[in-house]
């Protein structure tokens, strides 16, 4: 177990290197004015408002994706959840296949159900956080999440709360390597809840 943290260690200050390097080469995917570039299956998950992506609990629930696939890149952006916001990003994932990615959680702590493995910045019900973010609702943060081959690492304002190998996962055996990236419509039980995300940037590796 500790030579697999370390070698592990080592694969995420290498991917650290090689980001710095790229810095000023990410693409805006979100234009801050309407959903151009994003597909979905049926309209209604998503609108946007002041310039910010939104998804509220009172819509029909249908996800977002982006209209071009990525196998391995940095995807950033910034995320604020209301006081029972759910939502996720799909990751290499296609909406016309069940079971294709995984999701990389987003949930406010309200429910009793949230812990390492379900909460947010974890590979939704398969990798546990690392490091527990701060998770207080009603305000922003960044996230960025680095699929580069097998390893994935997701940070929350610059501090690594998830790395996997995706290869040494039994789980996620068979996953697909590239797909689409999307967002969760937020389907909290409660209403008037919501997901706001904004900044949405990539850098195709």
């Amino acid at each position: 177990m500790k030579r697999k943290l370390i070698l592990l260690g080592v694969a995420w200050l290498c991917a650290m290197t090689a980001s710095s390097q790229s810095e000023g080469r990410y693409t805006q995917i979100f234009n801050g004015s309407d959903l151009t570039g994003w597909n979905f299956l049926k309209p209604g998950g998503f609108e946007v408002e002041k310039g910010e992506l939104v998804t509220r609990s009172e819509g029909n629930g249908f996800d977002i994706y982006t209209a071009k696939q990525y196998g391995n890149f940095i995807f950033r952006f910034e995320f604020l959840l209301s006081d029972v916001g759910n939502s996720g990003v799909f990751i290499r994932t296609n909406p016309l296949e069940l079971g294709t990615g995984f999701e990389v959680q987003l949930l406010a702590p309200w429910t009793p159900y949230r812990d390492d493995l379900h909460c947010t910045g974890s590979l939704y019900g398969h990798v546990a956080v690392k490091n527990r973010p701060d998770e207080t609702t009603g305000k922003w943060y960044q996230m960025e999440i680095r699929c580069e081959r097998e390893l994935v690492t997701v940070l929350v304002d610059g501090q690594v709360v998830t790395l996997a190998r995706i290869d040494t996962v039994k789980s996620l055996a068979g996953k697909p390597v590239s797909g689409y990236i999307g967002f969760q419509a937020n389907h909290s039980p409660k209403k008037e809840q919501f997901a706001k995300f904004r900044n949405i940037t990539i850098l195709d590796l």
